[in-house]
């Protein structure tokens, strides 16, 4: 063997020893960190069982599980509300339906009477009504005294003030549409049942109240009597003026 081959042949078994020495350390690095890991994983495991005992996991799931019910209670009772709530609307749709059902009609089949009292006064009870042809509410006025046949010249005189203010048509005229003598009273059915001798005036239906009631807007808790500004009351009188004047004319 000569120098170079042997010098070759140390370079080769120094490299070996070399390769062999890294992978051992290699290898008891790997085994180190896995101990360290396992370790590592058991110390976490183990604060984690101090810091979560039994018991505590147990409250957490029963505030989880009181939260649950809480809930179910309150959205059952939202239900029930909704329910009784839809119950008293029913109900009140069903009153609404028999007030305004007719109960009573006009010879000429044209005006209904509803079962709804709007207000009563010295000479008259008013009723709401409707007209079947123009499809509008109406005002019923059933006269307190029955114009009859043994009254004939105080008859005379209400047709006579009905028919001047049937053709009165002004804004600021109440409209007066008719005069009954009588009417028929009306079934569950809307037949006509029994002839009832009365006095009815046939108006326009005012929704808005009297003018009594608007100055009650006006009244002041201090003064205790109604404060009406003046362009309030202004207007008011221009209107009043003008429908006594539009009369007058005729």
């Amino acid at each position: 063997m000569n120098g170079h081959d042997a010098s070759a042949a140390q370079i080769s078994t120094a490299a070996s020893v070399v390769v062999s020495a890294t992978s051992t350390s290699i290898a008891s690095s790997i085994t180190t960190n896995a101990t360290t890991s396992t370790t590592v994983a058991f110390a976490a495991a183990a604060v984690a069982a101090v810091a979560t005992p039994p018991h505590a996991a147990s409250e957490k799931e029963r505030e989880i599980n009181n939260k649950k019910a809480a809930k179910s209670r309150e959205e059952k009772a939202k239900e029930r509300e909704r329910k009784r709530e839809e119950q008293m609307w029913r109900r009140h749709q069903m009153e609404l339906q028999l007030k305004q059902r007719g109960i009573a009609v006009s010879p000429c089949g044209r005006w209904i009477k509803h079962n709804i009292k709007c207000g009563e006064g010295a000479y008259k009870r008013v009723y709401r009504g409707y007209d079947r042809e123009q499809g509008r509410p109406i005002a019923w006025c059933e006269l307190k005294f029955h114009v009859g046949k043994d009254k004939p010249a105080e008859r005379e005189q209400v047709r006579k003030e009905v028919e001047m203010m049937i053709k009165c048509e002004h804004p600021n005229i109440v409209r007066y549409y008719d005069l009954l003598d009588c009417y028929f009273e009306l079934d569950e059915n809307g037949e006509k049942g029994e002839k009832v001798k009365a006095t009815v005036i046939v108006t326009e239906f005012m929704s808005e109240g009297t003018l009594r009631e608007k100055m009650k807007t006006f009244y002041n808790e201090r003064t205790r009597e109604a404060v009406v500004d003046f362009n309030v009351f202004q207007s008011w009188m221009q209107q009043i003026l003008e429908g006594l004047r539009h009369m007058h004319h005729k």
